[in-house]
Order: C-alpha cells, then sequence, then structure tokens
C-alpha cells in the first residue's frame, strides 16, 4: 500500500533521477533554512551560508540554487553527504535571478 507524508509546511521537494528526494525549508519566523535530503529515514542537511536562497533548479542528480550573489551546487555523494560547491557569481550587482541560473545551467 502507498504510504502518504504530509510535506512540512514551507517546504518544496525536488526529486533527482534516482527517486532520492530534496527539501527545501523556508519560514517566516527568522528560523534558518534547510536544504536535506531523507536518506534510509534520516535527514542530511547541506552545510548553507547565511544567504538566502532566491531560485532552486533540479538538473539530473544535483541541485543548483541562488543566493543574493552567487550560483551555488548540492549534490548527494557516495558517502550520504550533501556537498555544496561554488559555481559562480551574478550576472547582477542585485541579486541572483532564477533566470540567470536556467541560462547558466542550459548553456
Amino acid at each position: 500500500a502507498d504510504q502518504k507524508v504530509p510535506l512540512p509546511a514551507n517546504t518544496e521537494i525536488y526529486m533527482r533521477n534516482d527517486l532520492t528526494i530534496f527539501y527545501h525549508y523556508t519560514s517566516n519566523h527568522g528560523s534558518p533554512e534547510r536544504l536535506y535530503a531523507k536518506i534510509d529515514g534520516r535527514e542530511v542537511d547541506a552545510a548553507l551560508s547565511d544567504d538566502r536562497i532566491y531560485g532552486v533548479f533540479l538538473k539530473g542528480n544535483a541541485l543548483y540554487f541562488t543566493s543574493p550573489t552567487k550560483v551555488h551546487k548540492a549534490f548527494l555523494n557516495s558517502r550520504g553527504v550533501i556537498e555544496v560547491s561554488y559555481v559562480r557569481g551574478c550576472i547582477e550587482v542585485r541579486g541572483c535571478m532564477l533566470f540567470e541560473l536556467y541560462v547558466y545551467i542550459h548553456s
């Protein structure tokens, strides 16, 4: 039988090609954002900077996201750890836009 699990409030999900699900949680109450995956019943968090996440895009098994001035890449490695790396700075000084992220990934 299918098991339905409610999605936590203020959470978006992104499913990789291998069916691993990334969760992005944002809070309206000042709590820090979270980017995490559930592996074998445990939650694995990505180490995020204090920057706010504006846009998220999944391509293959990597999750790309923008902060105010950078594009980052997150992926789950073979040890079950989410690695986050800097990809590039943004085109506009005012901040990254989801369109910039889309263009970068598809270029």
